[in-house]
């Protein structure tokens, strides 16, 4: 099997299903993943320091315990989404793990609303809510057949070499987070713990390969996607504050001046209507020098 049926056999789960689908190495680093773009209750909920502290202690015990066994591991986050991690054995031998967000099984939306607003009582309930209703949700039964076919695509990717040619660059799976999470606060801590690598590896990949800090790159993005919004929608210049990852609108106006030399609302005038015209961050033409990777994130 092709490292392209691989990747078509996850496109089509999510395709089906809504599930956020990755494949991960034994390093429970991402080797393809189909997610869902930012703005659902994952987003929402990490917003409040304490929830993402608890995801991340919920993550750290469920790499542990998927790492110690050969067998699928299911348990339900913090905040009472169901997941999965599912190994992938080839000769006795893990290469990796298929991990899914499976959503809400047999679960009641107001009672895990209340949950959540119990931990994070800053939010608002009726947004949570909306959310909670937005993700997947299915019966015990459905969850058993998504599983049994999950367990089959983990089969059928232990028969491809998708381990061996398809793993991103430290750098592109760095760019490839960033685009997905620009609602959120990114940090340099952040990635290492999501790519499972040092600060150290992530800066001086990124910079080798694409001749740009990883802030910088951030930063770019979010400029970009503010110019986007400016230019197509009605939102508040605070809305596409927060949509492009401020917290602070005041420190979002004051950033957009200094890339544009005028606000966003003055910027929006001039140009709403017009064409986009982002510029390409381009692969630097020397290649980089092997890094090995710092798996300890600590």
């Amino acid at each position: 099997m092709s490292n392209k049926r691989a990747e078509d056999l996850i496109r089509h789960f999510y395709q089906i299903s809504g599930m956020e689908v990755v494949v991960q190495n034994t390093s429970f680093r991402t080797v393809t993943s189909k997610r869902s773009l930012p703005g659902n209750l994952c987003t929402m909920i990490h917003r409040a320091p304490i929830c993402l502290d608890m995801c991340r202690a919920s993550d750290k015990e469920r790499f542990a315990l998927a790492g110690e066994s050969r067998e699928p591991l299911i348990y339900i986050c913090p905040f009472g989404m169901t997941k999965t991690h599912i190994p992938i054995m080839k000769n006795d031998e893990k290469l990796g793990y298929i991990f899914c967000s499976m959503g809400i099984v047999d679960g009641d939306d107001e009672a895990i609303a209340h949950h959540i607003l119990s931990i994070a009582p800053t939010l608002s309930y009726k947004e949570v809510l909306r959310e909670v209703g937005g993700m997947p949700h299915l019966s015990s039964e459905d969850f058993r057949a998504y599983h049994a076919i999950l367990t089959l695509i983990a089969e059928e990717i232990a028969r491809s070499n998708l381990f061996e040619d398809a793993l991103p660059s430290i750098a592109r799976q760095t760019k490839d987070y960033i685009r997905t999470h620009l609602a959120d606060k990114i940090t340099l801590a952040d990635l290492s713990w999501h790519l499972h690598c040092s600060t150290v590896t992530i800066t001086e990949h990124f910079r080798k390969e694409f001749g740009i800090t990883v802030m910088e790159y951030v930063m770019k993005k979010r400029m970009a996607q503010a110019e986007k919004l400016l230019r197509e929608t009605n939102q508040s210049v605070k809305e596409i504050a927060l949509l492009c990852g401020f917290s602070d609108v005041e420190y979002f106006s004051r950033c957009f001046k200094k890339e544009h030399g005028c606000p966003p609302g003055e910027w929006k005038k001039a140009n709403e209507g017009k064409p986009e015209s982002e510029p390409e961050i381009k692969t630097a033409v020397i290649a980089p020098p092997e890094f090995s990777p710092d798996i300890d994130c600590c």
